[in-house]
């Protein structure tokens, strides 16, 4: 199996984006209920994972040099490893996609 980075697949992702756009299709084409775009999405829910998973590293540090409590710690610990997980699996998906994509026939 070709192993394919993320940064790969979301370049990828950019570059059938500008095809589209070029053929007048266009990426804005691709709407959400709410009426903003699927690249829109992607890019606010990774932005948010890593919002919380720097926030999870700032309370991990700050245990170590205050009196945070274990609770809080272990909220900080399982909100960031839920949002990395999340990151991966949607790694996975995008992958698997972008794969499936190049296998297609011309």
């Amino acid at each position: 199996m070709v192993d394919i980075g993320f940064t790969n697949a979301v370049n990828a992702y950019k570059d059938a984006a500008k095809v589209a756009e070029s053929s007048g299709v266009g990426s804005d084409s691709i709407k959400m209920g709410d009426g903003g775009t699927f690249s829109n999405l992607l890019g606010e829910s990774i932005s948010s994972s890593i919002n919380t998973i720097k926030s999870g590293e700032s309370v991990v540090q700050s245990s170590l040099v205050d009196n945070v409590s274990l609770e809080e710690l272990a909220m900080a610990v399982s909100s960031a490893e839920t949002s990395l997980k999340t990151v991966v699996a949607v790694r996975d998906r995008i992958i698997t996609a972008y794969q499936d994509i190049i296998k297609m026939p011309i």
